[in-house]
């Protein structure tokens, strides 16, 4: 349960600075194309709206490292947990942290 708490905090947090955003920058594109017809208008505020819908979920989404078929439930296996005495843990994978979470980035290496 406390992995779908998470996900509607993180999906809470990133509405309340990310859909002002998303107005503002729509208000500003508003007041630029007031001189041109309406429908470049309307065309601003329809994307700002699906941007506003779209926008903490798509973020949500990657934070939590959700593909749409994968169950926000179960917990992931992370590089750290396949232990970091390996050689491919050592030599595979650069790690840094943001937050909370432990991010990987797997190099790839070319053999000429």
């Amino acid at each position: 349960m406390s992995g779908i708490s998470e996900l509607l905090t993180t999906l809470l947090f990133n509405s309340f600075w990310q859909i002002p955003l998303v107005a503002l920058v729509a208000f500003v594109c508003s007041k630029l194309l007031r001189r041109a017809p309406s429908v470049y208008r309307h065309i601003v505020w329809v994307a700002a709206l699906g941007l506003c819908l779209g926008l903490p979920i798509a973020t949500m989404w990657v934070s939590a490292g959700l593909t749409p078929n994968s169950n926000p439930t179960t917990p992931r296996a992370s590089a750290q947990d396949a232990g970091e005495g390996s050689a491919q843990g050592k030599a595979g994978y650069k790690r840094f942290s943001l937050a909370k979470r432990s991010h990987t980035f797997r190099w790839r290496s070319r053999l000429f």
